[in-house]
């Protein structure tokens, strides 16, 4: 039996109940517009664990930035809002002031990606965000 962590072939993905993390950073005109920040996880069920955004710059005029699924009819996940969107401020599950929803701590809907959008005015102010965002999921 080997405990080493694979690749499933074709993805970057890691073999299920394995813990993953897809990291990056958004840019400015990437909050604006919404972004798909973990690709590639059709037809699984995912179990998020953490995650953490840094602010590069303030972010100003948005109402609030969001962690969701795909589906539909999205399912919020956390909810910064502008007023803690300041230059190097950092959140996780446990630091920051943001919400998180009690689907965050639940299984995800079968197939949902997760992505980053906006609400609000148009944002403005801040440069980039670095973010991690952590999960399992079973095949």
């Amino acid at each position: 039996m080997s405990f080493q962590t694979e690749n499933i072939q074709g993805t970057f993905l890691k073999k299920a109940r394995t813990p993953q993390s897809m990291q990056g950073q958004l840019l400015l005109a990437d909050l604006n517009a919404g972004i798909v920040v973990v690709p590639g996880l059709e037809s699984r069920i995912v179990q998020l664990l953490g995650f953490r955004f840094k602010m590069n710059g303030t972010f100003t005029t948005l109402t609030d930035m969001r962690l969701q699924t795909t589906e539909s009819t999205p399912t919020d996940l956390v909810t910064i809002v502008a007023a803690q969107m300041g230059d190097a401020v950092v959140h996780t599950e446990t630091l920051g002031t943001n919400t998180k929803s009690a689907a965050f701590w639940l299984p995800l809907a079968r197939g949902t990606n997760l992505k980053v959008v906006k609400t609000g005015g148009t944002a403005a102010g801040g440069t980039s965000i670095d973010y991690v965002i952590s999960y399992l999921f079973d095949a």
